[in-house]
């Protein structure tokens, strides 16, 4: 299972090649995201937002947001033209 409500987000990040998502926007996606495995898993709310995580092997957001900004600037740094 793979579940990435927010990655149209990330892509427009990466094209502005900066980290654009402010904190409190995160915040919002991640309680967002977390919501939505809590009702996919049927979860009570002893059950915390790290072990849905974990169980459904689903990463947090601010961690695709910032793994797709790492690798926008890789292939900058290999490509061949200089001024990019």
């Amino acid at each position: 299972m793979y579940l990435h409500p927010f990655s149209g987000y990330k892509n427009k990040c990466v094209a502005q090649k900066t980290n654009c998502v402010s904190k409190s926007n995160r915040v919002i996606m991640q309680r967002s995201q977390s919501q939505i495995l809590r009702a996919i898993a049927n979860a009570t709310q002893h059950v915390t937002n790290h072990t849905l995580h974990t169980d459904f092997n689903i990463p947090y957001v601010s961690d695709v947001i910032h793994e797709g900004i790492n690798k926008y600037h890789n292939k900058l740094e290999a490509h061949p033209n200089p001024l990019l």
